[in-house]
């Protein structure tokens, strides 16, 4: 995938979820915490680099709206920045989080980037590393950043592919389920880091 986004660049023809809109005037932050306050400061440190990216964003003069995953999150978030609130995921009724609910979830966020509402979205999520160790983690997810490693780098600037179809084409079709995969994704890890 990085290297077919490479081959696209920055070209007029790449998709906006790779190319974003030329800007980053306007910010979504998709916040992700846990429907129950039972696993120690895991919202709070959730929530408290959420926070120091809004007050980043704002004195850079950006605008920021919050999405939010998770009751915890939703409350804490809403006595410092209810104006900021675009919308909330209930997850309360959910068991077991399956893709499902991270396509639900980024159709919601894709159908804002759509309508223009916003240039960038990053993802906030608690990065499980054990049963006492989570990472609160902040991720750009709109435009898509995909870094070549070393030795794809290296091959790609050597080698041609031919697409059929077109590289554009493809990663239309593929950049919306990255999305979705990068939110299913957080969602499983910070259902292991609530555990």
């Amino acid at each position: 995938m990085a290297s077919l986004a490479a081959s696209v660049g920055d070209s007029e023809s790449a998709p906006r979820l790779l190319s974003g809109t030329g800007k980053d005037d306007v910010h979504l932050l998709v916040v992700m915490t846990s429907e129950r306050g039972l696993c120690g400061g895991f919202n709070t440190n959730i929530v408290k680099l959420a926070k120091l990216r809004i007050e980043e964003l704002r004195a850079a003069g950006k605008t920021v709206k919050i999405l939010t995953v998770g009751k915890k999150g939703r409350e804490q978030l809403k006595r410092d920045y209810a104006d900021l609130s675009v919308g909330h995921v209930d997850m309360s009724e959910v068991k077991k989080v399956g893709y499902g609910d991270a396509q639900n979830i980024a159709r919601d966020v894709l159908g804002r980037f759509d309508d223009g509402e916003f240039d960038v979205a990053t993802l906030f999520y608690a990065k499980f590393n054990s049963v006492i160790s989570q990472d609160p983690t902040a991720l750009q997810i709109i435009p898509a950043a995909y870094e070549q490693s070393g030795d794809d780098a290296a091959e790609g600037a050597s080698t041609l592919y031919d697409y059929e179809p077109d590289e554009e084409a493809i990663l239309a079709d593929l950049l919306p389920r990255g999305v979705s995969t990068q939110i299913f994704a957080a969602l499983l890890e910070n259902g292991a880091s609530e555990q």
